[in-house]
Parts: structure tokens; sequence; C-alpha cells
């Protein structure tokens, strides 16, 4: 690559960093300049459909052919410009998150505070936090085996010594083994390489993945895909070399990727879901919006069913109490798992591909449901069981929790005794993930209140990862 078509590179990055102040360059910017590489960068997903836009109008004004964004690697957006005449790919590699061990170590909101703006005009990270993630990623391999000649090649050494405050910052913000790390760090610094800290910051990565399993299938289904996907499959091989049959390789990767997923102008639809007891007014306050949404979005609306279990359930009878929701145990296990496959499998075969192509879905109920109210399917409480399944995919991108007092309810549908009212009131406080956004709402104020107030979370909804006390 030459250095005119490197030189193409600060352009974007300033316009990026305009997207948001807390998003840059976390490797790699030096070599891709210099004419090798690709760029790599965090930055949080509700960023990516600006990000995929700003790239493809700063591909076309270059004069470069680009790919609809590849989002089959976990938590990764890979977006490739070609440029036939210097017979290079231009390749962004975004990031939500960075993996190491299986397990998820950072996400792109945690390093807000350790970027910086680089000379030529766009942020990257501070020296020592850079370093610290090439030694992590680059430098250690599975076994927890540290590659001393390879610290040398990425400049480590040289990055730890030039701000080794900025490295001890980044090895605290790990998700998991930030001392091992920090121990590991210190250890470089001083010129004496600690082996067993590597050793050891592996295993407890390697322990740490199997509290996650969401990632441990992600992962598992990124191994599979990666072979059948032309970009991921070219640049992992050749890098940022063109294939000999261009033409045919950018057809095969247009054909394999969705073109309207990261539309600009329309983006990735939404999944969300209404929950809270029975007669709190759920399906009201989902035809109210849904008839709301409708007016700028392809919206489907209703009640989730899967290829197992058809469209209907059956229903609990009103009062039951939980001491009859089943006799045995391992019935409700397998009942459960049951559920879930259900639900994966309306997942995989329709709602994930409508959602990605810009499609919303409103529905209600969903899988902590049967966490909050067994009775409605015939099983025991099991809590451990439904907890690991429902860490794994799907996950609504925002639950709106209807709750009121019990007479309110009452007035509205008697099906339900007051005590079982607060009690799933309760339980919805408390049983859905700490990481699932949601909006708690009064279901006692109007219906149209309660529209505007749940618009307005939606609209919110993009920049806000964590929800604290129902609140955004």
């Amino acid at each position: 690559m030459s250095a005119e078509q490197g030189s193409a590179w600060p352009g974007l990055l300033k316009d990026l960093d305009s997207i948001h102040p807390g998003i840059g360059v976390w490797k790699n910017a030096g070599q891709a300049l210099s004419g090798e590489g690709d760029v790599d960068y965090l930055a949080p997903r509700w960023c990516w459909p600006q990000i995929a836009a700003v790239f493809a109008s700063w591909a076309e004004t270059q004069g470069f052919e680009h790919l609809p964004p590849c989002l089959h690697r976990p938590w990764a957006m890979y977006l490739i410009a070609v440029d036939p005449e210097r017979g290079r790919l231009m390749q962004l590699d975004v990031r939500e998150s960075l993996i190491l061990g299986r397990a998820v170590i950072l996400d792109a909101e945690d390093v807000a505070t350790l970027l910086q703006d680089s000379p030529l005009g766009f942020k990257t990270l501070r020296p020592g936090a850079e370093a610290t993630l090439k030694l992590l990623s680059k430098c250690i391999d599975g076994r927890g085996r540290l590659d001393a000649a390879r610290l040398v090649e990425e400049s480590v050494p040289a990055g730890l010594d030039a701000d080794l405050e900025g490295a001890r910052s980044m090895a605290h913000l790990l998700h998991r083994g930030g001392a091992t790390a920090e121990r590991l760090v210190m250890s470089i610094a001083s010129g004496n390489p600690g082996r067993s800290a590597a050793r050891q910051l592996m295993g407890q990565l390697a322990l740490g993945a199997f509290s996650s399993p969401g990632a441990l299938v992600a992962l598992a289904r990124y191994r599979w895909r990666r072979r059948s996907c032309p970009v991921l499959r070219r640049i992992l091989q050749h890098g940022q070399r063109l294939p000999p049959d261009l033409e045919r390789w950018i057809d095969e990767a247009r054909l394999g990727h969705d073109t309207t997923a990261h539309d600009p102008g329309r983006g990735r639809g939404m999944y969300l879901m209404l929950v809270g007891p029975d007669g709190v007014g759920k399906t009201t306050l989902r035809q109210t919006l849904t008839r709301s949404l409708a007016e700028e979005h392809r919206v489907w609306s209703g009640r989730l069913s899967g290829p197992f279990t058809g469209s209907r359930r059956r229903r609990a009878e009103p009062g039951r109490t939980r001491a009859g929701a089943g006799r045995w145990w391992i019935p409700s296990w397998v009942k459960v798992l049951y559920l879930y496959l259900d639900a994966w499998s309306r997942w995989m075969t329709w709602t994930r591909r409508w959602i990605e192509g810009g499609g919303w879905v409103v529905t209600e109920r969903g899988w902590w449901d049967i966490a909050v109210y067994p009775e409605r399917y015939r099983v025991r409480r099991v809590g451990r069981l439904h907890r690991a399944l429902g860490a794994l995919p799907p996950h609504p991108d925002l639950i709106l929790v209807l709750e009121t007092d019990p007479g309110t309810v009452l007035a509205r549908k008697d099906e339900l005794s007051p005590d079982e009212i607060r009690r799933q009131a309760e339980l919805w406080r408390s049983v859905l993930p700490r990481h699932q956004p949601r909006l708690y709402l009064d279901a006692s104020e109007p219906v149209d209140t309660l529209t505007e107030l749940a618009l307005a979370a939606i609209e919110r909804a993009p920049a806000s990862s964590r929800v604290v006390a129902g609140s955004w």
C-alpha cells in the first residue's frame, strides 16, 4: 500500500471522532497510516450505524468500492472498501467488546477516559493502555505462554516505558484478572516478564468464560461462520491483499451480507417486550405503542410463538398458587429446556433476520415470565437452569415493566389475588439480569402517557447500555 493510500485514513478517523467523544482507535493506527494492515476501532454498538454511514460516504469520496458491513464475528463489525488501483483492501475493524480466552475482558465504553488526541487529529488510546491490550491480545497464547519476541515486535516494552500509568489504568478496567494483568505489566516494565502471571491470567479468564455461556455460544457460532463468510475467510487468510478474481469475490461478499441491516436511513430494528402481572394493561399498551411506531417503522406486534408450541399456551387457573405448579423437578427441567428450544428456534428462523433487516418486534411476557409466574407454564421454579438459559441470546433491546397497586389490576381483570399481584411485581424488580435495559412504568397512568414515556425511553435506548434502579 502506498503512502498516498495510507494518507486517506486520517480524514475518515477525524470524521468518526465527531460521532461521539468516547470512541477511537485502540491499535494499529501507525501501521495503517504507513500502508500496512487495518485499523482497529473501539465503539459501542449504538454508534455502528453512524460509523457504517460515515465509512460508506468516505469510501465513495475516495473512489473506493465498499461492501456491506460484516457482522459475523461476535461483538465486531468489519467495514471493507476496495481500491483495485493500489491492490489493497481498506479495512476498519470496529469492536464493541474485546475477547481474551473466550471471556469478555473490556467494553468500548470502558476506555473513554484513556483516549487522547493523536498528532494527526484523531483519537487513539494512550501508549500504555494500547501496549497493555497488545500484550494481552498478541503476546500470550491460549496456554498462557508469553512470547518475548512478539513483545518487542509489538513495541510493548516501549509503550509501557512511555506511559506506565496508562498501562496500570487499563489493567484496572479489565472485567477479569485485572490485578494479575497489572502484576504482569509491572514485571515487563521492570525487564523481568512474569511468565507465571501470564499463565495465571489465562487460567482466570478460562474459568470466567464458563460464567458467560452466551459468549461461548457466540464464539462457537463464529468459528463455523468464518469458514463460509467470504470476507472473514479472505482477511483471516490473506490480510488486506485483493483476491485474484476480484469481481467474483465482491459479488460473493455482497450476496452473503445483508445490505439493508445497516442502512443509515433505517438501521437495525428493535426488540421490545412488555411484562407485568395479568390485567396490568400490557396488551393495551402494546397496541397503542405499535400504532405509534408503525408511522416510521415496519412493526410486528403480538405474542411470539415458536415452531414447537404453536400460538397458544395453557392458562393457569385464577388464583392458582406456586405449590400446585408441577409435582416433580425432572419434568419441570425438561419442559423449561423445551421452552427455551422453542424460543431459540423462533429467534433463529425469523425474529433475528426481521430485526437485523430494520423490522421492529413488540411482544409480551418473554423468557423471564417463566421465572415470575411458573404456574402459567405448569412447571416448578428451576432458578439455576432458568438463569443459565436466560444468559444466552436472544435478549430484548428494552423491557417495559408495568406495575401498579393490586386494586387497579383487580378492577381491570379479576384473575390473581392481591398477594400474587404484589409477589409478581416484586419479582419483576429483581429477576431480570443486571445489564438488561428496562423501564418501570406506573400502569395506573393513562395509556397515552405510558406510550409517550415508552417512546422517550426507546429514543434514549441506543445511547444507554446500563439501567440502574429502574431508570435510564
